[in-house]
């Protein structure tokens, strides 16, 4: 169907009536190698300004924990601001 949008020069996004996400959401997860807690990620969804526009900030923080943190350590933040 979008295809043929495109094709018909009509390719414009239409507007969902409802969010798949609102700001103020969290995920966490927990990584595990054999039972054995590797590590750990979360995902924070926050409401910013971007030009006078109201957008997304998007933060996931990763890292690892226990014996994976003495193999290999990983401490990473992630952010995005999607339109």
């Amino acid at each position: 169907m979008l295809n043929c949008l495109t094709i018909l020069g009509q390719s414009r996004a239409i507007p969902a009536k409802s969010k798949a996400y609102l700001a103020g959401e969290r995920l966490t997860y927990s990584l595990k190698f054999g039972g054995i807690q590797a590590g750990q990620a979360e995902i924070f969804l926050l409401q910013a300004n971007y030009q006078n526009k109201p957008v997304y900030h998007a933060k996931v923080t990763a890292q690892t924990v226990g014996l994976a943190e003495k193999l290999y350590s990983v401490k990473d933040i992630f952010e995005s601001y999607p339109q």
